[in-house]
């Protein structure tokens, strides 16, 4: 449900997944930042599956594992990406998704729209602060109907804070 690779080292950081034929990348989403730019690519591999990755900052970070031909990504699979300015969501999504609501510790909420199936956005910066933190994630169909699973944010990242919704996590 919830995809989460341990601390990037930081040659992972520098480079796109061996695996990709960078030449044949295709951008799936964009959206400027508060730290700039950030895109999702996505690329064949050499083998006929495909890899997905980010760019921002200056950082490539692999969001999905690389798929062999005939895999698909799953139903949902989003992560958060903090930054030093911000904290990203991104993931992914079948078409069957057509929106994914996440809700805050104020009461506040915000809905990603997938584009080409996949979820980029930058959360509120009020919102990567304890107390205003991401706490359900909902994926919803196209008449705005729950699509399980809904993940409850606190729960599915208990396990890996550096992966949370939140700013100044230590991460050592």
């Amino acid at each position: 449900v919830v995809v989460h690779e341990t601390r990037p080292g930081s040659e992972e950081l520098k480079r796109v997944p061996l695996d990709a034929i960078v030449s044949q990348r295709e951008e799936r989403a964009r959206i400027e930042t508060r730290a700039g730019e950030a895109v999702i690519w996505e690329a064949p591999t050499r083998y006929e599956g495909r890899c997905t990755w980010l760019e921002h900052g200056g950082r490539v970070l692999r969001l999905l594992p690389c798929m062999a031909k005939g895999y698909d990504y799953g139903r949902i699979s989003v992560r958060f990406v903090p930054t030093a300015n911000d904290v990203l969501f991104v993931g992914w999504v079948n078409p069957r998704i057509a929106s994914v609501e996440i809700s805050f510790a104020d009461g506040s909420q915000m809905v990603v729209e997938p584009k080409q199936g996949f979820l980029l956005a930058e959360l509120p910066v009020g919102n990567v602060v304890r107390g205003h933190e991401a706490t359900t994630i909902v994926p919803r169909d196209s008449e705005g109907k729950a699509v399980p699973p809904t993940i409850d944010v606190g729960k599915a990242f208990a396990y890996a804070p550096c992966a949370g919704p939140l700013q100044g996590r230590s991460c050592g």
